[in-house]
């Protein structure tokens, strides 16, 4: 399915190390902790065809880990990574539960936007959701 993944350490964010893997339209970081454990992990999702030139950004901490910037400085590395490494990558963009005020911060740490509301947009554990759009465009900086 396309080319075979790369894979490239390099130090991570406070302290941690985070290891790239980079496939067939996939981007994706592992923050690693004290002990060699995963601690979370970043991937961005390129797009095809007419979505060429976006790709959607999705991450995952540990609870442990929440509060301490890990989240915002991985999904800052990884946004950075990808628009330097894509050709033509215009648009990274995140929806995240419009409950989840937690991951929303996140992404306004990092520089997104938050474009909207997309009503009933997508079902999570069952129930059907409202989501919030953020978008990082190349052209923000960061």
């Amino acid at each position: 399915m396309g080319a075979t993944p790369t894979r490239r350490s390099s130090a991570g964010t406070c302290g941690r190390r985070c290891s790239l893997t980079r496939g067939s339209g996939l981007y994706a970081w592992v923050g690693v902790g004290g002990g060699g454990r995963p601690i979370g992990a970043v991937s961005v999702e390129l797009g095809a065809g007419c979505d060429r030139c976006k790709g959607e950004l999705g991450y995952v901490l540990a609870a442990a880990h929440w509060g301490r910037g890990y989240a915002t400085a991985a999904v800052k590395m990884a946004v950075r990574s990808v628009f330097q490494e894509v050709e033509g990558l215009e648009r990274v963009e995140a929806l995240v539960d419009v409950d989840n005020k937690g991951s929303q911060r996140v992404l306004e740490k990092a520089g997104f936007v938050r474009e909207g509301v997309l009503r009933k947009s997508m079902v999570l554990k069952g129930r059907t959701r409202d989501m919030v759009m953020f978008s990082f465009i190349s052209t923000d900086g960061g």
